[in-house]
C-alpha cells in the first residue's frame, strides 16, 4: 500500500517558511527578504544616477563644442544676407538735396539708392532697418530702389519737386517792416522765408516767380532764403538791415511856403525824402545822421511831417502849414523917427520882426492878423516895410518916407 508524500522542511528553498516551520526559522526568511528588497532597490537608484551623470556629461560636450564653434567663426556685422525690402519712406517728397529716410529690412548691405533709376551714392546706415539718402540730381518721380546686386523698389512713389531759384531781392537793404519783392523761380509753395536767422511773419506769394515780404522785427544783416517743398534757395548777397529813422525835434513848429526847417532825430544819414503833409520837399540837406534841413515846399498844407530812409519813415504828428502875411497898406506912410505907423494887411499875426528898410522897429501891438503897430526905429531911412512871420516874409508895396524934423 502506498504512502501519502510529504514535504521536508530541510529542503525547502522558498521566500516564506511553511506554517509547521520554527518561529526562528521564519524571522530568518523575512529578514532575508527585505535584504533582498534593500538590494534591489540600491540598484535601481544606482542605475538612475548613472543615467542622470551620463547625460549631464554629453550636454556639457555638446556646449563645448558650441562654444568651440562659435570661436571660431568671425564676427557677427548684425547685417542680414536676405534681400533687401523697402517698407516706407518719409518725405515722400523733396528736392534735390533732401534728406530721405527709408525704413525695412535688410538695408545695411545696399550700395546705392535710387530715385526714379537715379543712383544716389550718398547713404548713411543708421541700422539695418533704417538708411538715410540724399536726393541726386537729376533724381526723377517714381520708385525708390535699393540695389544690392539686383534692385528692390519700393510700392509708393516719391515725388521729385523742384528746387526753388532767388534770383532777385529789391530793395536790397531796408528796416523793419520794409516792404522787400523776391523774384525767381519754383515759389509754388513757400513754407518759409527768413531773413537770416529770423523768420518773416508776413508774406505773400504773388506767383510762382514773386513773392512780396515785409522785414521782420529782429531781422539783422544777412541773407534772405526761401524754403519751399522742393528745398531752399538762398540770395547771392546779404540784405543790409538799416536802422528805422527817428524824429525828435522840428523847429520852428510851424512854417509857411518857402520856410526853413530843422529836423533833428536820429538815424537820418540815408534820408531819400521829406514831405509835409503829404507833399514832398523838392530842397533838403542831410547835415548828419541826426540833423536834416528842408525847405517847406508849394502846395504844402497842415498834416504830418515825415523824413523816409531805407530803414522806413519817420513821422512828426502834426505841421501847421502858416498863411504867407500880406502888406496891404501904411497908415502913415511917413513920418519921422519915433512915430507909430499903423500896417494893415492878412495873415500878420504872430509877426517875429518889423523893419524900415532894414532896421528893426519895436512892435507896439499884434492882437490880430489884420494889423501891426509899430515905432519907427533909430536909424531908419526912406525904403520898403517888412514883416516876418510863421508864414514868410511879406514886403509893402509902397515905400515909408521918413521924416527929419528940425529943431
Amino acid at each position: 500500500m502506498l504512502k501519502p508524500h510529504t514535504r521536508d522542511d530541510s529542503t525547502a528553498t522558498g521566500d516564506s517558511a511553511p506554517e509547521t516551520a520554527s518561529p526562528e526559522r521564519r524571522f530568518a526568511l523575512a529578514r532575508l527578504t527585505r535584504r533582498k528588497t534593500l538590494f534591489t532597490t540600491a540598484l535601481s537608484t544606482q542605475s538612475r544616477w548613472i543615467r542622470i551623470i551620463k547625460i549631464a556629461v554629453a550636454m556639457v560636450v555638446v556646449i563645448a563644442g558650441v562654444a568651440a564653434f562659435d570661436a571660431m567663426r568671425p564676427a557677427s556685422t548684425g547685417r542680414s544676407s536676405a534681400n533687401p525690402v523697402i517698407n516706407g519712406f518719409k518725405p515722400t517728397f523733396g528736392g534735390v538735396g533732401a534728406v530721405i529716410r527709408i525704413r525695412g529690412t535688410s538695408l545695411s548691405d545696399a550700395t546705392a539708392v535710387l530715385f526714379g533709376g537715379v543712383a544716389s551714392n550718398d547713404v548713411t546706415v543708421i541700422s539695418d532697418r533704417t538708411i538715410d539718402v540724399v536726393v541726386p540730381s537729376g533724381a526723377k518721380t517714381g520708385r525708390v530702389g535699393v540695389r544690392h546686386g539686383d534692385t528692390y523698389e519700393s510700392v509708393e512713389l516719391f515725388t521729385v519737386k523742384p528746387t526753388p531759384v532767388l534770383a532777385a531781392v529789391k530793395p536790397g537793404s531796408g528796416g523793419v517792416k520794409t516792404t522787400v519783392t523776391l523774384t525767381g523761380e519754383h515759389f509754388d509753395v513757400v513754407k518759409s522765408i527768413m531773413f537770416n536767422t529770423q523768420t518773416a511773419r508776413t508774406f505773400e506769394v504773388i506767383s510762382p516767380t514773386e513773392i512780396v515780404v515785409t522785414v521782420p522785427a529782429g531781422a539783422q544783416t544777412g541773407r534772405i532764403s526761401v524754403n519751399t517743398d522742393g528745398g531752399t534757395a538762398v540770395s547771392a548777397s546779404a540784405f543790409n538791415i538799416v536802422e528805422t529813422p527817428k524824429i525828435s525835434q522840428v523847429s520852428p513848429g510851424e512854417a509857411g511856403i518857402g520856410g526853413v526847417v530843422i529836423i533833428k532825430g536820429e538815424h537820418l544819414s540815408a534820408a531819400s525824402g521829406v514831405s509835409f503833409g503829404g507833399t514832398p520837399a523838392k530842397s533838403f540837406t542831410v547835415k548828419s545822421a541826426t540833423e536834416i534841413e528842408a525847405t517847406v515846399p508849394d502846395g504844402a498844407e497842415t498834416g504830418s511831417l515825415s523824413v523816409s530812409t531805407a530803414g522806413g519813415t519817420a513821422t512828426r504828428p502834426r505841421f501847421k502849414i502858416a498863411a504867407v502875411p500880406v502888406i496891404v497898406e501904411l497908415r502913415l506912410p511917413y513920418g519921422g523917427v519915433g512915430s507909430v505907423v499903423a500896417i494893415t494887411g492878412s495873415n500878420l499875426l504872430r509877426a517875429s520882426s518889423v523893419t524900415f528898410n532894414g532896421v528893426p522897429a519895436f512892435i507896439v501891438s499884434n492882437t490880430n492878423s489884420h494889423q501891426i503897430r509899430v515905432v519907427v526905429p533909430v536909424g531908419a531911412t526912406t525904403g520898403p516895410v517888412t514883416v516876418a512871420t510863421p508864414g514868410g516874409i511879406a514886403v509893402s508895396s509902397e515905400r515909408f518916407a521918413v521924416l527929419s524934423f528940425q529943431p
